[in-house]
């Protein structure tokens, strides 16, 4: 092989290995970007000492509610906290 296409593989070669190197950081880049904008995600926050939950809504100390075939009412438990008891 002559020197002067020695020279052009050696140089597309060297472009190859840039573009493809630009597409991996790129690429990379762009799912860093996704995972980012997910925790942008607002996180609720349970207080189980002032509401008793059920289908995430909150119900307060004496809420009374049937859930299936019993009747349940919102009562402070055995730590403190508010939970749903049967009736």
């Amino acid at each position: 092989m002559s020197r002067r296409r020695m020279g052009v593989m050696n140089k597309l070669l060297l472009a190859l290995a840039i573009i493809s190197t630009s597409s991996f950081v790129l690429a990379n880049d762009e799912v860093f970007d996704e995972q980012k904008h997910a925790l942008n995600v607002e996180v609720k926050t349970y207080d189980g000492k002032k509401y008793c939950y059920y289908a995430d809504q909150e119900y307060s100390k004496g809420a009374v509610m049937k859930q299936d075939t019993s009747i349940k009412v919102c009562e402070v438990g055995s730590e403190g906290t508010l939970i749903w008891v049967n009736q």
